[in-house]
């Protein structure tokens, strides 16, 4: 076997490792990820609205209103508090979200 087939073999041996060892790693983290998210965001959400317990998330019409991504409706005691929105808008640095 010639020199340049064992490296190759060699590098794709190491290359398969690492993608397993990362897609393994994704897999792993994907939920706390995801969770921790979203904990940030309600935390975030209750920062601007105090006073709501819960937090009900509203369908937006894309078409009508591309700058929002979401929003999300302040509840206290079954009674609206207020209303949460996520937005997005173009900077220097080009599009950023922000709530």
């Amino acid at each position: 076997m010639s020199e340049t087939v064992k490296v190759g073999f060699k590098l794709l041996l190491i290359t398969a490792i690492a993608t397993f060892a990362l897609a393994l790693t994704q897999m792993v983290t994907e939920e706390p990820i995801r969770a921790q998210v979203e904990n940030a965001a309600t935390e975030a959400r209750q920062a601007v609205l105090a006073d709501a317990g819960e937090f009900k998330a509203l369908e937006v019409p894309s078409g009508r209103y591309p700058a929002i991504l979401e929003v999300h409706e302040g509840l206290a005691g079954g009674k609206t508090v207020g209303y949460t929105f996520k937005l997005t808008g173009k900077g220097y640095g080009g599009s950023f979200a922000f709530s």
